[in-house]
């Protein structure tokens, strides 16, 4: 893959496809997870790409998320019909994928995961989760916190963006995927204690 040609490819492509505000993120997205690329020893390339196309579904409407879901077996759980906005990561991914250009398996899986996150997450994947929730442009509780912890301690800064963003969805009362609770307990898990959790 020429990973440059397919990124100005899809940096013209995404401004057409998606509204200033989203495709700006974006580029926020990509600039954040290339200073977190080193963190996970992630590869630059594959980084500033999964980034950019992150949010390859996001401009596609609710019935039609859910339609080009079902008709590829996207739907893993119910969770996602019922919240389909959960969709736009394995939409963007398949999309990605049907559009031919993409065929790096760790830059679709960033597409595919980067809103519920998953165990066993690539160096890539984690950059890209982690870039979307701190990128400059957010704004929301604690969240100068967790850019600090992810760039000092990217493993706990991980953790703590799960476990916050699983507060959020109870205190909201939103529906919360199981892959998110299962990505949370893994990462709790892989860093073997929780003494080291505290800020």
């Amino acid at each position: 893959m020429d990973y440059n040609s397919i990124y100005n490819y899809y940096n013209d492509q995404l401004q057409k496809i998606l509204t200033p505000a989203r495709y700006t993120h974006s580029m926020r997205v990509v600039q954040t997870s290339l200073k977190l690329a080193p963190k996970f020893d992630a590869d630059y390339q594959k980084t500033a790409l999964a980034a950019l196309v992150h949010d390859r579904g996001k401009e596609i409407g609710v019935n039609q998320l859910i339609k080009i879901a079902e008709q590829a077996g996207l739907i893993l759980d119910e969770a996602e019909t019922s919240h389909p906005g959960l969709l736009h990561g394995p939409v963007g991914a398949y999309l990605l994928k049907q559009e031919g250009k993409i065929n790096d398996e760790d830059i679709l899986q960033a597409v595919r995961f980067h809103t519920t996150g998953r165990p066993g997450m690539s160096s890539i994947e984690k950059a890209v989760f982690l870039a979307d929730l701190i990128e400059p442009g957010r704004d929301y509780p604690n969240v100068d916190i967790l850019r600090k912890l992810s760039f000092n301690e990217p493993y706990l800064g991980l953790v703590k963006a799960l476990d916050w963003t699983l507060e959020y969805l109870m205190r909201m009362g939103w529906v919360i995927h199981p892959l998110t609770v299962k990505t949370r307990n893994y990462y709790l898990q892989k860093r073997g204690t929780t003494r080291s959790l505290k800020i």
